[in-house]
């Protein structure tokens, strides 16, 4: 008889770890705690962000989506861009908001337009995909 209360507690356990946080919207993509992180999305445009104002090709193509897209010549004609204005690019605000495996982050520039960066978390790490038209690189 005491195992009688331990199926029902098991049962509620399991169905209250299977529920997702959807907000309002009943067709927006769950997310849930074991999503990539967002800091971990902003952690690695900021790397792109420093390694394309420093024109390092190598670490541009290791932080992007399809690194045989990146043109070598356009990075370092790109040097020094993103850092203009004395801008501290590891502590530019950003913030990011990950929906299952794709991430928004956008950037506050203190003098400028902020910029939306489109990210996807493929084979464990995060990927720059694009950015809106500010980015030339």
């Amino acid at each position: 008889m005491r195992i009688s209360w331990l199926v029902p507690v098991l049962l509620g356990a399991v169905l209250l770890g299977g529920c997702a946080d959807r907000g309002d919207d009943p067709d927006r993509p769950a997310t849930t705690t074991a999503s990539p992180s967002a800091s971990a999305a902003e952690r690695t445009l900021r790397d792109y962000l420093l390694a394309a104002d420093a024109g390092d090709c190598d670490e541009v193509k290791e932080t992007v989506l399809l690194p045989e897209q990146v043109e070598c010549a356009d990075v370092r004609d790109q040097k020094g861009r993103w850092s203009g204005g004395d801008v501290d690019l590891e502590t530019v605000p950003m913030e990011a908001e990950v929906v299952e495996t794709s991430a928004t982050v956008t950037v506050d520039w203190p003098k400028d337009p902020e910029d939306v960066w489109s990210l996807e978390h493929v084979d464990g790490s995060w990927r720059v995909v694009n950015a809106d038209a500010g980015d030339g690189v």
